[in-house]
């Protein structure tokens, strides 16, 4: 009966050694974790604190954030699988960043996410800055001697992970303390070993910044294409419309009726090639399901979260209960090319779906569009529907208080014109180059994170003869 039952036996003596908060649950004590502490004692790691010239977290107090101010805070969500994402941040103003130096971030910093994703982290780079931070995350600046390119590294992979999970307590939602972080133990190697693991990762950087100088290249070739590269919408300080056209529009409030939409609709309503509308030039534009329960094996389940740059972000997808999600997903069931666009919340959010994720489920806040029209590819309509002439259009059709929304019949009245083929084609293979150099990215990461694995449990030849396999080494 106890067949495949894991079993772990400690001494009282070795309960109370290092476990000042008197661990006693399993999980502690699992032969996964003991191993890896073990393994990492025997070559000589040393804590986390002897590496660092200070390890903190951030902001504590309510943050006054502010619209478009001019820097950024950086929070648990921004750290992924050693990159930052800056899909969406809030802001405060320079005058408050002066006034708390102490959770400001600097180059070279590595942040480490204290709750929720337990451990991601990432190195802060100059683009990111200037940018502070709230309470979670934790704050690693490092002496000289050893690369946080390298430590972000080790601290994803399993020696580093085990750690951070091992560590982080509490009940409905897990954390991590700074003092937990400080005693990370962390191997040390050869200055060659970790340099070349910075180097490694530091490409990969270059490639998703190269990624998204791709989207933005897609994006200049589409305002080009409807005339609209250099366009600014006219903000008269009023305007006055009639009865007949709030009646047609079903809308009464002034927001919908702004000079700079007008003016829009008629620059593509006027172009030589002609227009549609997404009513006409999809079919079945329908909503996912809402599930809130996760785990971690099942079917993937795509929310407006996962949707970047025009593709889905397998990093930060999650799973759901598979029998939960096949009671739903013949209704929204996906296709290679469908579109998939937000419906709430964050509006203007697009990403075509691939092979990968046909057999995946949508959330309730997206809406799934199937083009049904061959003089439109998605890639040019997905692309459209986020850049200026189609957010502004979703934005004037929105509606909605705290969480603007957009319906699936004012969806269907976007005006999108038509363009030549070839600069639609031009367009597709823009951004279907930007996602094969973002996958590139991710590869490079996850063999950086696998190289520092093998150089723990064999050596620093193996590990680095994994990269001379990879070709990541000249």
């Amino acid at each position: 009966m106890l067949e495949g039952l894991e079993i772990t036996e400690i001494t009282f003596r070795e309960l109370l050694m290092g476990n000042d908060v008197m661990r006693m649950d399993a999980d502690y004590f699992s032969k996964d974790a003991l191993y890896v502490v073990n393994r990492l004692h025997d070559m000589g790691a040393v804590f986390l604190a002897s590496l660092a010239n200070r390890i903190t977290d951030g902001i504590h107090t309510s943050l006054p954030f502010v619209e478009n101010g001019a820097v950024k805070v950086l929070s648990a969500k921004h750290p992924k699988k050693n990159y930052i994402d800056l899909g969406s941040f809030e802001t405060i103003n320079a005058e408050f960043h002066a006034q708390n130096p102490r959770t400001a971030l600097c180059a070279n910093d590595v942040i480490v996410s204290t709750v929720g994703t337990i451990g991601n982290s990432a190195v802060v780079t100059e683009d990111v800055l200037p940018a502070n931070s709230d309470r979670h995350i934790g704050i690693v600046r490092l002496k000289e001697g050893i690369s946080p390119y390298f430590l972000s590294t080790f601290l994803l992979g399993k020696y580093g992970k085990t750690q951070t999970l091992r560590e982080a307590t509490g009940n409905v939602q897990l954390n991590l303390f700074i003092s937990k972080i400080e005693q990370i133990l962390v191997p040390r190697f050869s200055d060659y070993f970790e340099e070349t693991i910075a180097n490694t990762v530091k490409y990969a950087y270059r490639c998703r910044a190269q990624s998204i100088e791709q989207i933005e290249e897609a994006e200049t070739t589409l305002l080009r294409a409807l005339h609209l590269e250099n366009w600014q919408a006219p903000e008269p300080l009023s305007y006055v419309r009639n009865s007949r056209e709030a009646f047609a529009a079903g809308r009464f409030d002034a927001e919908h009726f702004q000079e700079g939409y007008y003016a829009l609709h008629h620059i593509l309503t006027s172009l030589s090639m002609g227009h549609s509308i997404i009513v006409n030039l999809a079919a079945n534009l329908t909503n996912g399901a809402e599930i809130r329960e996760y785990q971690e094996i099942g079917t993937p389940y795509l929310r407006v979260s996962d949707v970047k740059n025009l593709t889905i972000d397998g990093d930060s997808v999650v799973y759901v209960d598979t029998s939960l999600a096949d009671e739903v997903i013949e209704k929204v069931r996906l296709q290679v090319g469908d579109v998939l666009v937000s419906r709430s919340g964050s509006l203007a959010i697009t990403a075509v779906v691939e092979q990968e994720w046909t057999n995946a489920l949508i959330s309730s806040h997206l809406i799934r569009m199937r083009i049904t029209d061959n003089a439109f590819d998605p890639y040019y309509v997905a692309l459209f529907l986020k850049a200026l002439p189609g957010r502004m259009q979703i934005i004037q059709w929105s509606n909605g208080g705290v969480q603007p929304e957009i319906s699936q019949p004012s969806l269907g009245r976007i005006v999108i014109p038509y363009i030549p083929s070839e600069i639609q084609t031009e367009i597709r293979q823009s951004i279907m180059q930007s996602h094969k150099v973002k996958q590139r990215a991710t590869h490079l990461l996850e063999s950086a994170k696998r190289a520092v694995e093998i150089a723990i449990e064999q050596d620093e030849a193996a590990a680095l003869d994994f990269l001379r396999d990879a070709s990541f080494l000249s």
